[in-house]
């Protein structure tokens, strides 16, 4: 029954290893927690993905209607992948003392969020089809729309976001990019429009509309583990904040 069940549902993330040269690598991170059933597809070829599975440099994640993975990177990164989601590790060049030289991450579409390590700020580079996210030690979430529309809430610290040069789109230098201190900011970014757009409280109802239908974490955290939930005062009220037995799961994957 449960194989049918899972057929019927889909395959809910997959991680995929790019091609590239036969050279030994060390793990970027670890997935502490999966929603569903996941694969990974590797030298060692095709397998589930659990929690305390590792991650590499160039490996694409990509989930399903309900498929969520949570990550934790050798310099404490953590990075939430959430349902309907694609993206690919780009970079993740570690020094000696597992610090950060460069993190590229190349987000495609999807809901997603980001809590900062250890590593130097200038380090971490997001990019989404519309813009790139310049992080100076921060927390935020990420929506990625189909079109490439991103939009990025701000829960604390600082991001610097600037929207991408495409399809032909002109870019205004004063408004191609947004320095983001405030707690509770939106910016919004779209294929169709050249600046970038940032909503703080001074635009509390359309905000906290964007924030309720876009951000699944602003509408409930349960299903994330306690080091990757995050408080939003001011923001659009989250769901109960609540700890799930860690034991539970790394022994077995979300339902």
């Amino acid at each position: 029954m449960m194989a049918l069940s899972s057929v019927r549902i889909g395959v809910a993330l997959v991680v995929v290893a790019m091609a590239g040269p036969a050279v030994a690598v060390s793990p970027s991170g670890t997935v502490l927690a999966v929603v569903q059933s996941a694969n990974i597809d590797g030298e060692t070829g095709k397998k589930i993905l659990e929690p305390e599975a590792q991650v590499f440099s160039g490996d694409r994640i990509d989930t399903g209607p309900r498929g969520q993975a949570q990550i934790r990177f050798r310099d404490e990164t953590k990075l939430v992948v959430g349902p309907n989601s694609s993206m690919v590790i780009d970079a993740f060049v570690f020094n000696s003392d597992d610090t950060a030289r460069e993190i590229s991450i190349n987000v495609v579409k999807g809901a997603f969020r980001f809590i900062t390590g250890t590593s130097r700020k200038d380090a971490y580079t997001i990019t989404t089809p519309t813009a790139t996210i310049g992080v100076r030690g921060t927390e935020f979430d990420i929506a990625v729309e189909q079109e490439g529309t991103t939009r990025v809430a701000n829960y604390a610290g600082e991001t610097r976001i600037c929207r991408r040069q495409t399809g032909g789109v002109a870019l205004d230098p004063q408004d191609s990019c947004v320095e983001v201190t405030e707690p509770c900011t939106l910016s919004v970014v779209r294929p169709t429009q050249g600046n970038v757009v940032s909503y703080s409280n001074a635009d509390v109802e359309f905000r906290n509309r964007q924030l309720k239908y876009y951000f699944p974490y602003v509408r409930s955290q349960s299903r994330l583990l306690t080091d990757f939930q995050r408080e939003s005062i001011g923001m659009a009220k989250p769901g109960v904040r609540r700890s799930l037995p860690r034991s539970n799961l790394r022994r077995k994957s979300l339902t």
